[in-house]
């Protein structure tokens, strides 16, 4: 079983606009790694429900 599908990439395109995101990468690398990092643990949060109400016990790895 996988996790809901996380386009990190395009979503910060999405939020920020690609060439804004693209100028802050390198302008504001701190801005991209804060929106990054709030993205990632929504996502997160979001495969721990998915999981728990598909019979698993929480994000794990494959193999783990």
């Amino acid at each position: 079983m996988s996790g809901l599908w996380t386009p990190f990439f395009h979503d910060l395109c999405y939020l920020f606009g690609t060439e804004d995101l693209l100028s802050l990468l390198l302008l504001a690398p701190d801005v991209v790694n804060a929106a990054l990092e709030r993205m990632c643990s929504f996502y997160c949060d979001v495969n721990e429900l998915f999981y728990r109400a598909a019979g698993a016990h929480g994000c794990q790895l494959h193999g783990q």
